[in-house]
């Protein structure tokens, strides 16, 4: 599995907020992750920032996109935003998961 720098960025943020448990289920997770480097896709550094297209989430689903593979989220409306702007992502969406503070 591998993950942006951004992604990483974006995960370790909300731990602040994350419970012990989930902290260290975190850290266990990206103990198995292996980094790599933002790259955004032409196309995805075509897209507009909007309330629903954050510019993290250019260089991260863009840097999937430039790379060939499927970006695992949760982020639907980052999806439909793009989507309403011509550009779909290769994406496995799932049930998004909030942190619980256990």
């Amino acid at each position: 599995m591998l993950m942006t720098e951004t992604a990483v960025k974006e995960l370790q943020g909300m731990l602040r907020v994350a419970g012990p448990e989930e902290a260290a289920r975190a850290q266990r997770f990206l103990g198995r992750v292996s980094v790599v480097p933002d790259s955004p896709s032409a196309r995805a550094l075509g897209l507009n920032v909007t309330k629903s297209v954050g510019a993290n989430d250019i260089r991260i689903f863009g840097t999937g996109d430039s790379i060939g593979i499927t970006t695992m989220t949760g982020d639907a409306k980052f999806l439909r935003g793009a989507a309403a702007q011509g550009v779909k992502f290769d994406a496995f969406l799932h049930p998004p998961v909030p942190l619980q503070g256990f």
